[in-house]
């Protein structure tokens, strides 16, 4: 396909389709778009240049002028006039002087999708000119031989506009979706220089801060503060689908997830932290929820726990046995000695 584009003179030898992939601020970049469209829209650059003044009338001393140049930017294919400070306005206030005529563009992975003028660029071209007649007239006073304040009106002809370049410079917009899994991501920016148009990728999916990674498992969008890394293979995981150590906190994906899990809150222990088994289940136990026998220190998990109180201070045992012992010491101590006993562990 050949046309005229809007292209940067410094990119008019590499192809294209070298920015139909995913945006630069994701760490994990490692997947390609599903679908990729090349729209080369076209837009009406109106390059124009005013000079007004008003003079006082009797001695021509000059009492405000006014100098303009611009551009206009109308869409061609809808007639809809693009305001300074949009996007589009200011890439092509930037960049409208490296346009290329006829540049070829190669098609590979994506295709290419050229939208036709359809304005009627005469009567555009007499829009804007009625449009800067009306914004650039110039009302201010002077003071005349008897000392009245007399206002001057100086309205600019249509004929006191220059407009020494009018062309149709087709723009080169990437219109991108990446399907992962079951989301849909779309995103179109500028070919030229990446400026974001729109992008679903932008924003984490559950904080709405800036995204810095997709994660690898249901492909949400994560930002650095929920995003998580398997300390096995780094893969990337979203808050949800990252499997968290309950004692140290490392985070594993569902392909290296620990067998072992603490049996009262059921949260992981890593072959790390798994190092705590209930006496009595034979299951892993977390720190938070085992509890040590007070009469022979086994560790007992809280499920399979025996409390019982002595002089209203709650002891911990693993069986009916370790209370009956320690009953048995407690009764054969005097009062002294149990009070120290009730002291201990």
């Amino acid at each position: 396909m050949a046309t005229s584009i809007f292209f940067r003179k410094d990119y008019a030898q590499r192809s294209v389709n070298y920015q139909n992939e995913p945006p630069s601020y994701l760490t994990n970049r490692n997947f390609k778009p599903s679908h990729s469209v090349l729209v080369l829209k076209p837009f009406l650059v109106i390059e124009y240049s005013l000079h007004v003044e008003a003079r006082e009338p009797r001695t021509q001393i000059l009492l405000e002028e006014r100098n303009v140049a611009d551009i206009a930017v109308v869409d061609a294919s809808t007639g809809e006039r693009a305001d300074e400070g949009t996007l589009i306005f200011d890439q092509l206030e930037k960049y409208r002087h490296h346009s290329e005529s006829q540049q070829k563009i190669q098609e590979t992975d994506f295709s290419v999708e050229q939208v036709e003028p359809r304005i009627n660029i005469s009567e555009i071209i007499k829009i804007i000119r009625d449009d800067i007649v009306s914004q650039n007239e110039i009302r201010t006073k002077y003071t005349d031989t008897n000392q009245q304040s007399r206002q001057i009106i100086v309205r600019p002809k249509p004929g006191d506009i220059r407009m020494p370049r009018t062309d149709i410079i087709y723009v080169p917009i990437w219109t991108v979706t990446f399907q992962l899994g079951n989301k849909s991501y779309n995103r179109t920016y500028f070919a030229y220089d990446d400026t974001t148009i729109t992008d679903d990728m932008e924003h984490c999916t559950l904080c709405k801060n800036h995204t810095t990674a997709i994660c690898t498992e249901c492909y949400s969008t994560i930002c650095k503060t929920h995003m998580n890394e398997c300390s096995k293979c780094d893969a990337i995981l979203c808050e949800s689908n990252a499997n968290i150590c309950i004692e140290c906190n490392s985070a594993f994906c569902s392909k290296h997830k620990p067998e072992h899990a603490c049996i009262v809150c059921t949260l992981i222990l890593c072959e790390k932290c798994d190092k705590t088994t209930c006496s009595e289940c034979k299951h892993s136990v977390c720190s938070k929820h085992s509890k040590s026998c007070v009469e022979c220190s086994n560790i007992i998990c809280e499920t399979h726990v025996i409390s019982k109180s002595f002089a209203l201070v709650p002891k911990k045992f693993c069986s009916n046995e370790c209370v009956k012992h320690y009953e048995e010491d407690y009764k054969s101590v005097g009062k002294f000695g149990k009070f120290k006993k009730i002291l201990g562990r």
